[in-house]
């Protein structure tokens, strides 16, 4: 039992081996039968396959014609969009900042107009000032906590000083805040101008020269604006990478910048010195730029510049969702053709090689009649008849 058990097993063991090299010679010759077809094929196109791919390209030249004209159209219509855009952006920004300017110059005119302002310094001129100023106005803020204007100083011409601040100080801290400012005030009287725009980490200084309806000077005003109010207003343009903005004096040197092109010295100054006021396309640094400048008021002007190449990106970003749409539409098209055609066109018996049509058809005709002869001769058609 034993034993035959055991010669049970080998002959399975040795029948599997010999079936598996069978099954695997026979997959083998049949991979190497339908390479050798699909080689034949691609060799001599079938007529069927003919047919197919005429089908199918027709189909998708027409499609792609489109799709080029929906592009044009899309880059027509959306780039001057994107453009204005891109146009509005800076000079909103710009304007933003003209509007707090605005907000200073209102404060000189009304300091100008105060009779109290001209007199000597006394409790009721610092009340007066407080006033005059209004640091605390919904116009001075820029983001909650964070105003335009920190801190303003009125000197008068012989040495005495009104100071207002949004932000309450030690008294070291305040002490330390009025000589550097009594310093920078020094310095402007000895320089003869009568407006003059400072940076200095964190503070941008403004100093000008008040002057009475006579147009005689009775004292000085300095604004010390924070950097990161006029950061924040700069900042909407952080959508567009690469974009830059830069303040100018009205000696044409930059008072405050944020930019990541480095420009030359005759570059700045040929920007500072644009008149214009609307938005203009100029080559800086080797790339194309948008730019927009314009004065902002209290003898400063503002200049913003945005990339070409963002714009492009921009509309690359609106035409992207439609271009995949037809792309994905023209695939799906081209899918339901091939396999449609291909139903279709079943029937058709492939062109042999080396034959022609002509040649093909006759040996239809010779199978459909060799068909038609056998069916009549069958012996039940004779015992029909």
């Amino acid at each position: 039992f034993i034993t035959t058990l055991h010669l049970l097993f080998s002959f399975s063991f040795f029948y599997a081996i010999i079936t598996g090299r069978t099954a695997k010679k026979q997959e083998k010759g049949k991979d190497i039968f339908m390479r050798e077809r699909f080689r034949n094929w691609m060799r001599t196109p079938s007529l069927r396959g003919q047919l197919i791919w005429l089908s199918v390209s027709s189909v998708l030249v027409t499609l792609l014609i489109s799709l080029l004209i929906l592009v044009l159209l899309i880059s027509n219509v959306m780039g001057p969009f994107v453009n204005r855009e891109a146009e509005f952006a800076m000079q909103t920004v710009s304007r933003s900042l003209s509007t707090k300017t605005q907000l200073l110059e209102d404060i000189l005119l009304r300091i100008c107009k105060s009779p109290q302002m001209t007199g000597e310094a006394s409790d009721a001129r610092g009340e007066q000032f407080r006033s005059l100023v209004d640091i605390y106005s919904d116009k001075n803020i820029v983001a909650p906590g964070l105003p335009f204007v920190e801190m303003a100083y009125f000197m008068d011409m012989r040495g005495s000083f009104d100071v207002v601040s949004y932000h309450e100080q030690l008294s070291s801290e305040q002490l330390r805040l009025n000589e550097d400012n009594l310093a920078r005030y020094r310095a402007f009287q000895e320089s003869g101008t009568d407006v003059q725009c400072t940076a200095s980490e964190p503070y941008l200084y403004i100093i000008f020269t008040v002057y009475d309806r006579w147009a005689d000077p009775f004292g000085t005003v300095i604004f010390v604006v924070n950097q990161s109010a006029v950061t924040s207003i700069m900042g909407k343009l952080s959508d567009y990478q690469d974009a830059f903005w830069y303040l100018f004096d009205k000696d044409g040197a930059v008072v405050l910048s944020e930019s990541a092109l480095r420009l030359s010295a005759e570059e700045q100054r040929e920007l500072a010195d644009a008149g214009h006021d609307a938005c203009y396309t100029r080559k800086l640094g080797g790339s194309r730029y948008l730019l927009f400048s314009e004065a902002s008021g209290m003898g400063l002007r503002c200049a913003v510049g945005v990339p070409s190449v963002q714009i492009l990106r921009l509309l690359y970003q609106v035409a992207a969702p439609y271009v995949i749409a037809c792309v994905l539409l023209l695939l799906a098209v081209a899918a339901v053709m091939f396999f449609a055609v291909m139903r279709r066109l079943r029937r058709v018996e492939l062109v042999q090689k080396g034959q022609t049509l002509h040649q093909q058809l006759r040996v239809v005709g010779q199978r459909m009649a060799a068909q038609r002869r056998h069916i009549f001769c069958q012996p039940s058609c004779y015992h029909q008849c």
